[in-house]
């Protein structure tokens, strides 16, 4: 992929009994880096190629796909991309860096995708998380908190900030073991703001209320 850099010719021909006409089209191959880790993609510039190691699905929605691996985790944002299940295998997919407001994400060439699927090794768990970890450095992972307050007014779980990203259900108010995405949305200009961490929640489960015997 590093060396592909020189100048290519396409020349197509048409004939219509003795008459013929051709047509040249000129094009150079652009060499695409590679990347062995999801946390390597951060603050590159231009498209990378990601090998050596396997990416693992943990959550799709619409336009958003998580993947995580040992390094870390990232989401990758845009149109065109197949449809995965929780713990496929990734490899050999081509994307770009960008950082929207403090959020590391990975615009993909869609096409790469199509064939990028290893295998499966079975649905990943969420990691499971306090509160006091739903942090910057932590964005991007699929967690799961156990026993949070849900509050809809002040739209927080646990006191972090609620954004309904993938239009979920949300119960009333009260107390569940939640299932989520970590993310940020910095525009306060503050490096790091924990303030602008956001829950991207995907499921809630009711914790059972202690009734004395």
């Amino acid at each position: 992929w590093n060396n592909i850099t020189t100048e290519h010719e396409i020349i197509a021909t048409a004939y219509k009994g003795n008459e013929f006409y051709t047509t040249t089209i000129k094009f150079t191959l652009q060499p695409v880096e590679s990347v062995k880790t999801l946390n390597e993609f951060i603050g590159t510039e231009g498209k990378r190629i990601f090998i050596q190691q396997m990416a693992t699905v943990t959550y799709q929605s619409g336009k958003y796909l998580f993947l995580k691996d040992s390094s870390g985790a990232i989401v990758v944002y845009g149109d065109g991309l197949p449809t995965f299940e929780p713990g496929d295998l990734l490899q050999n997919f081509v994307a770009e860096y960008t950082n929207y407001n403090g959020l590391h994400e990975i615009i993909p060439v869609a096409s790469s995708f199509k064939n990028a699927k290893l295998g499966n090794w079975g649905a990943p768990s969420p990691e499971l998380i306090t509160i006091e970890d739903v942090t910057v450095a932590n964005q991007n992972k699929y967690v799961k908190l156990n026993g949070v307050a849900l509050n809809n007014t002040a739209k927080t779980i646990g006191g972090v900030t609620l954004y309904n990203r993938f239009n979920v259900d949300l119960p009333e108010d009260g107390k569940y073991n939640v299932v989520a995405i970590i993310s940020y949305y910095n525009t306060s200009g503050v490096t790091d703001d924990p303030a602008s961490v956001q829950l991207y929640p995907i499921s809630f489960e009711e914790v059972p209320e202690l009734v004395p015997s």
